[in-house]
C-alpha cells in the first residue's frame, strides 16, 4: 500500500460515496459552526490558543458542498483591551450621601414615633390624674352630704321628739329648763320659729304641736317654749289666723306666758319665720273663756278678714279644787301690720 496520504477530495473515491438523503429542499444551507465565546477565551487563557488568532475570525471556516450556498457567519473578535472575569452577582454599594440620608430618614421616623408616644404617655397620665381627682373630690362630696343630711335628720328628730314630749293629761309643762340661745333651733322655712312679744320680755322658740286623742289642744313640755298648732295658718299665708299657745306657770316657776295678760291693744308682736323673715302684728284685743266653753272658733280666724292674724292662748284665772287646772283660758288677737 502506497504512502499517498487519500482524502475524500481525491478523484479516487469520486462516486464512491452517496450522500444522505434528506427532505430538505434543494435551498436549505446548513448552520455554521461558531466557536463560543467561553471556548476562545478558555483557549487564549490557557494557552491553547496561539496569541496571533487574537483579532481574527474565531469561528471554523466550512467549506460548502456542491451546489449548496452555506452562510458563514463571524463570531465577534477579541481585542487585546478586553478584560475577563467571573460572572457573579455584586450588589453596588450606596454612595456615602445617599447612605446617610437614609440613615437620617430612618432615625427622624424613629425619634417622631418615640415622641408620639411619649406623648401619648403623658396624656393617659394627665387623664388618669383627672379621674382620681374627681374620684376623691366625689368621695369628698358623698362624705360631706352624708353628715349633713345627718345634721338635718338629728335637727328634724330633735324637734320632733320636742313636740312629742308634752303633758298627756293637758297639765302645764314639766320642763323648767331655761334657754335662751336659740341658734340652733331650726324648723322649715315657712314655719314659725320665733316668737317676740318685747313689752313683756319673751323671747321663745315655737313648738310645732297637734292635738291630743281627747281633742285638746297640746302644750310644750318645756314652760319656756311656745306651741304652734299644726292646722292654722303659716306667717306666709294671706289669710287665716295662727294659733300659738303656751304655758302660763310650771310646777315651780312661771312660764312665758306669765304676763300676756298685760297686753294691750296697739302693742307689737313678732314672728320669726325659719327662712329668717320676720312679720309684725300688732294686738287688737283679749278675751278670757271659762275653760269649759272656750271659743277656738274665733281662736282660728282672724279678727280682720283681710288681714293675716295671729291668736295667743294660754292658761288664766285660779287653778280649781283638784289643783291641777286652771280654770280660765285668755286669749290675744292680732293682725299682721
Amino acid at each position: 500500500m502506497s504512502g499517498r496520504r487519500i482524502t475524500l477530495d481525491d478523484t479516487e473515491l469520486a462516486g464512491r460515496l452517496r450522500l444522505r438523503r434528506t427532505n430538505r429542499p434543494t435551498s436549505y444551507s446548513r448552520r455554521p459552526v461558531i466557536a463560543s465565546r467561553r471556548m476562545v477565551i478558555t483557549e487564549f487563557v490557557t494557552g491553547t490558543q496561539s496569541p496571533s488568532f487574537v483579532g481574527q475570525t474565531t469561528a471554523k471556516q466550512i467549506q460548502p458542498k456542491q451546489n449548496q450556498n452555506i452562510a458563514i457567519t463571524p463570531h465577534k473578535t477579541l481585542t487585546e483591551n478586553h478584560k475577563f472575569y467571573p460572572q457573579e452577582t455584586v450588589r453596588p454599594r450606596p454612595k456615602r450621601a445617599q447612605h446617610n440620608d437614609e440613615r437620617l430618614f430612618v432615625k427622624s421616623k424613629i425619634e417622631k414615633a418615640h415622641k408620639k408616644k411619649s406623648i401619648n404617655s403623658k396624656n393617659n397620665r394627665i387623664l388618669m390624674s383627672m379621674a382620681v381627682f374627681l374620684f376623691f373630690v366625689g368621695i369628698g362630696v358623698t362624705i360631706w352630704q352624708i353628715k349633713t343630711n345627718r345634721h338635718v335628720a338629728a335637727q328634724v328628730q330633735g324637734v320632733v321628739n320636742a313636740q312629742s314630749k308634752t303633758d298627756a293629761s293637758g297639765l302645764e309643762g314639766l320642763d323648767e329648763t331655761e334657754s335662751t340661745d336659740h341658734s340652733n333651733y331650726w324648723v322649715p322655712p315657712d314655719n314659725p320659729r320665733l316668737l317676740n312679744i318685747p313689752k313683756i320680755s319673751v323671747n321663745a322658740r315655737v313648738r310645732k304641736m297637734g292635738v291630743m286623742a281627747n281633742g285638746q289642744l297640746k302644750s310644750p313640755a318645756n314652760i319656756f317654749d311656745t306651741g304652734w298648732y299644726e292646722k292654722s295658718a303659716k306667717p306666709t299665708d294671706p289669710g287665716g289666723a295662727l294659733l300659738i299657745d303656751g304655758h302660763v306657770h310650771g310646777p315651780t316657776k312661771p312660764g312665758v306666758f306669765k304676763n300676756l295678760s298685760k297686753l294691750a291693744r296697739g302693742d307689737k308682736v313678732q314672728i320669726e319665720t325659719g327662712a329668717g323673715n320676720v312679720v309684725n302684728f300688732s294686738v287688737v284685743k283679749a278675751q278670757s273663756f271659762d275653760a269649759n266653753n272656750v271659743d277656738m272658733n274665733s281662736a282660728m280666724v282672724s279678727v280682720d278678714s283681710s288681714k293675716l292674724g295671729l291668736n295667743i292662748i294660754t292658761c288664766s284665772g285660779n287653778i280649781d279644787d283638784s289643783g291641777n287646772h286652771y280654770q280660765q283660758r285668755l286669749i290675744v288677737y292680732t293682725v299682721k301690720e
